[in-house]
Order: C-alpha cells, then sequence, then structure tokens
C-alpha cells in the first residue's frame, strides 16, 4: 500500500515559507514511514501547524498489484536470471508447484543499457524471486502490467 503526501498553505502566504519545501508537490511514501521522516530540515507536523500548513496523507484506494523490476545487460546476458528459464525448476526442485497459480510475471523491453528488461510481478512472482536470490532493481509499482508487456511465467493479470 502506498501514500500520497501533500503540503499545504493558505492562499493567504505570499510567500514560500521553507526554503527547502515544495509547496504542493506530491510525495510517495511506503507503508512504514512515518511523516517526519520526508519534511525538510527534520520539522516535525507539529511546526508545519504553527506555520499554517498542513500535511494531507492520502491511502490509495487502488493497490498496486505489481512491482516493476529492472534488470542490466549484465543480468540478461546469464539466461538464468530470466524468470521463464529458472522459476519452474526452482518451484519442482523445492517442491512448491501449488505457487505457480498465485504467480504472475511480465516482461518488456527495456529502452536503455541500465534497464535492458523490465520485470512486472506480483507479490507472489516477487517473493519467489527474492526467495531465489535473483538480481534486479526495484524502479517501481503498477496496478497492471504494461499493455505492451508479454506474459513470461505464471498467470495472467485479472481483477
Amino acid at each position: 500500500m502506498t501514500f500520497t503526501a501533500t503540503i499545504e498553505a493558505p492562499k493567504a502566504f505570499a510567500q514560500k515559507p521553507f526554503r527547502n519545501l515544495a509547496m504542493g508537490v506530491n510525495f510517495r511514501l511506503p507503508s512504514k514511514i512515518n511523516a517526519s521522516s520526508f519534511l525538510p530540515d527534520a520539522m516535525r507536523p507539529m511546526t508545519l501547524a504553527q506555520r499554517g500548513l498542513q500535511l494531507r496523507v492520502h491511502t490509495s484506494t487502488a493497490s498496486a498489484n505489481y512491482t516493476i523490476i529492472s534488470q542490466s545487460k549484465a543480468d540478461v546476458m546469464v539466461p538464468h536470471n530470466s524468470p521463464s528459464i529458472s522459476m519452474w525448476p526452482y518451484l519442482v526442485q523445492t517442491s512448491q508447484t501449488e505457487r505457480l497459480r498465485r504467480i504472475s510475471v511480465y516482461t518488456e523491453r527495456g529502452k536503455s543499457m541500465e534497464q535492458v528488461r523490465i520485470l512486472y510481478m506480483n507479490r507472489e512472482g516477487l517473493a519467489l524471486w527474492r526467495e531465489m536470490g535473483m538480481p534486479g532493481l526495484v524502479i517501481g509499482e503498477s496496478h497492471r502490467p504494461a499493455p505492451c508487456a508479454v506474459l513470461s511465467f505464471g498467470m495472467p493479470f485479472s481483477e
């Protein structure tokens, strides 16, 4: 679950009350972070109220179903780093084939050398990927895979 936080000021504010504060900018927060840890200059939420500002945190009603992972050129050069090649043998070796019904992994072609392959993994697929100790850099979250992504392992996305 992610949160969106916005720092708002009354319209009467003619000047920026803090030099490092971006007014009206949305911040994405992971679920286990407190508001004071991302505010500038170790500012506490009470300080915002004293200055006439408000911190509004909104939870997203649409949860992110897929974690987006990028793989570099070096990662892609090793065939075993592909979910379609490595996941099924791992499930068979560890006697976890029943997990296949809950795994959904989509693949998309990347646009740079640092992001040659883009993987969209649901929660179960990501847990298996981490359990296997496979490489990849988490670059975002998405409710569903990109339209041009292709199912590479597991079951298709459905709502």
